[in-house]
């Protein structure tokens, strides 16, 4: 039977706009009323759906670990996986990495080693969904000792699920950006755009219990998927303007769910659609991109919203873009570069539009995935891991460094559980509660953000100045 939050759930998952799940009487997280701010910040997450192969993103460049790699990895075997070292782009870490080591960038990363040389770019290169710190006997021992781990590791859904929400796997309701944005509705004026805002897809990141989030069309322009032919044309977006308003008066509460969050995605269009067309060309992201630039179109659109703040008198904003194609069960060497080559590109192209618009120290944007990849080949590409790789950039981010240890890319090391999946060395609630204290969240409801953030003695990964 279908139940209120069901039916709540799937409008949103439709694309007719986010609404808040419910009300907090049922809450579990704790919410504050934050006062008008006068700072801006803004996160942009880059979600990279299907779970990027880490360890051809980042390679060991020294020669005892990369001999390592390329062992495991399999140069020069039919089914390897190894990057020649020549063909690397290597940095240099001002702080972290691991024993001394070398590390380097994917060749077809190069438009970012400019940003990491000049400290806009750090990278944590172990991180992930963990409940608590798990050791290797631990893992193997968890179903024995009641070791808690996230439910379903290596699973699509489950892990996206889980890098989003930071739950257990009994409570899917809401995400860590959105439980974030809560704290801060109040800060932006009242009738203002949401303060989260996902472009091309529904995202439960920045799902929130009260914040009630918009999904953008692809193409930016102030149109959302599933109603874009309503707003191209006047006689069919009357027409669903008519039927919004009755929908929104029916006794019904189904009825009246409907038709008002889709009166209120209409006006939230229109908003948008006028502040699109004014918004400044960006020299970075201009207006006219080339056929398949899917990410820079995104951020394109981003880019503008954050141009346009002080016209909507937005002080604080979250933003979720992605990315797919990262499963590279097959054709790895082929298809993982051209991925990241597009990764890197608009990435670049963001900052430097950050940096046109004079908002670089306020804008941080960071990535996330499914999971990182196993270090051994299948064959023809790599298989559902665990631990990986994440890039953090901007102008307040501590840059130029890694935050944690890269692991040793052998087998039977310390961290790697069989088939060359590793045990993360940082959990996704400390990597997110990092993001959320810069974003200006106080110490105290970190929490209410990361729920699992107190089972782990450190709370701030420091990236962020």
């Amino acid at each position: 039977m279908l139940n209120r939050r069901g039916f709540l759930h799937g409008l949103s998952t439709l694309g007719f706009g986010s609404m808040a799940a419910g009300s907090t009487s049922f809450s579990p997280y704790a919410y504050a009323q934050m006062p008008a701010l006068a700072d801006y910040k803004s996160l942009v997450c880059v979600f990279l759906y299907g779970g990027n192969d880490s360890w051809n993103t980042l390679v060991p460049y020294s020669q005892a670990e990369y001999s390592a790699y390329a062992r495991s990895r399999g140069l020069g075997e039919t089914w390897g996986l190894a990057l020649e070292r020549s063909q690397l782009l290597p940095i240099t870490s001002d702080a972290g990495g691991s024993d001394g080591a070398t590390y380097a960038l994917n060749p077809n990363l190069r438009a970012l080693q400019p940003l990491y040389d000049s400290g806009r770019l750090a990278i944590i290169p172990s991180v992930g969904p963990l409940l608590e710190p798990t050791t290797k006997e631990q893992y193997v021992d968890a179903k024995r000792t009641g070791h808690r781990l996230p439910v379903q590791l290596f699973s699509h859904n489950n892990q996206q699920d889980q890098w989003q929400s930071l739950n257990d796997g009994t409570d899917g309701r809401t995400g860590w950006g959105g439980r974030m944005v809560d704290q801060y509705e109040s800060a932006n004026p009242v009738g203002s755009l949401p303060t989260a805002l996902a472009v091309g897809t529904q995202s439960l990141l920045i799902t929130g219990n009260r914040s009630v989030p918009l999904v953008l069309g692809y193409s930016g322009e102030g149109e959302l998927p599933l109603i874009t032919w309503g707003a191209k044309s006047s006689v069919r977006g009357q027409i669903l303007k008519d039927i919004f308003t009755s929908s929104s008066e029916l006794s019904s509460i189904y009825g009246r769910a409907y038709g008002g969050a889709n009166m209120r995605t209409l006006r939230y269009t229109e908003v948008l659609g006028r502040t699109l067309q004014s918004a400044p060309n960006i020299p970075s992201l201009p207006d006219f991109l080339p056929a398949g630039a899917g990410l820079k179109q995104q951020l394109r659109s981003v880019a503008k919203l954050i141009a346009m703040r002080e016209q909507l008198g937005m002080t604080r904003q979250l933003f979720f873009v992605s990315m797919g194609g990262f499963d590279n069960h097959d054709a790895l060497m082929t298809d993982h570069p051209l991925l990241l080559q597009q990764l890197g590109d608009a990435m670049q192209s963001f900052q430097g539009a950050m940096e046109e618009l004079d908002v670089a120290k306020s804008v941080t944007l960071f990535t996330s995935s499914d999971f990182g990849r196993t270090l051994t080949s299948n064959g023809d590409g790599s298989d559902h891991g665990w631990a990986g790789l994440q890039f953090v950039m901007g102008g307040s981010v501590r840059g130029r460094r890694m935050y944690g240890s890269y692991p040793i890319l052998e087998l039977d090391s310390e961290s790697e559980i069989g088939s060359g999946i590793f045990i993360p060395g940082f959990s996704a609630d400390q990597y997110a509660a990092t993001l959320a204290r810069w974003f200006g969240v106080p110490n105290d409801l970190l929490p209410s953000i990361a729920p699992n953030l107190e089972n782990f003695s450190v709370r701030n990964l420091e990236f962020l100045a």
